[in-house]
């Protein structure tokens, strides 16, 4: 019961969401260190992973990457490419993701070497409501994880990839352009939390990850 209450809170966020940021993409934009937010998201992600019987290794470099960008956004875009690949990939997979910066590109790619999507899911995967859910197949959900995604990508002037590797497998990789530039905007800190101030991470993994990490003093917290 206390997942279904996180997958709900994912899902009905995502489904407003989507359409916010498709129309305002520039919203909740501020000056901050890429690599510290990655890799503060990514050390989460990694604990949870393991207890859904996979591993997550990420490569981050050492320096700062100040840039103008939206935490949340950003932050919801890596968990929903983590979500899906997990979906994808078999228990006792590695999971690999890499943050490189090429002048005033970033990118960033989540490789899973066992996961194989199909051309018909690659066709559909950035298209609302268009993934058809089946008790065949319960990890077809209703695709606004990735759309989601995909408009993080576009708010920070880049793009959402779904390829096969060469190597085997399926990478994603979505791109942002770097801004340095502070553009005298002020923010309103004052913001309601999307995740109703529950656990972000556990909210945005929710669909992947075992039931016992849900319970009641994760809700009540």
């Amino acid at each position: 019961i206390n997942q279904g209450l996180y997958q709900l809170l994912r899902q009905v966020s995502n489904m407003s969401d989507a359409y916010q940021y498709a129309s305002a993409p520039q919203q909740g934009m501020e000056l901050g260190d890429l690599t510290w937010v990655l890799r503060e998201v990514l050390e989460k992600c990694q604990a949870v992973t393991q207890e859904a019987g996979r591993k997550l290794e990420y490569t981050l470099p050492q320096d700062s990457c100040i840039t103008r960008m939206n935490r949340s956004l950003l932050e919801r875009a890596v968990c929903n490419l983590l979500s899906n690949a997990l979906k994808f990939s078999p228990e006792g997979s590695c999971l690999h993701f890499s943050f490189q910066r090429s002048g005033a590109l970033a990118r960033l790619t989540l490789y899973d070497p066992e996961a194989i999507l199909t051309s018909e899911m690659l066709a559909t995967l950035h298209r609302r409501y268009t993934r058809q859910a089946g008790l065949e197949d319960p990890r077809q959900g209703t695709g606004l994880g990735l759309v989601l995604a995909r408009c993080a990508a576009i708010a920070h002037g880049g793009t959402l990839l779904l390829a096969p590797d060469s190597r085997g497998g399926t990478r994603y990789c979505l791109t942002l352009q770097l801004n340095d530039q502070d553009n005298g905007v002020l923010r309103d800190h004052i913001q309601m939390d999307y995740a109703g101030n529950y656990d972000h991470i556990l909210v945005e993994l929710s669909d992947v990850l075992p039931s016992q990490l849900y319970g009641p003093k994760q809700v009540n917290d």
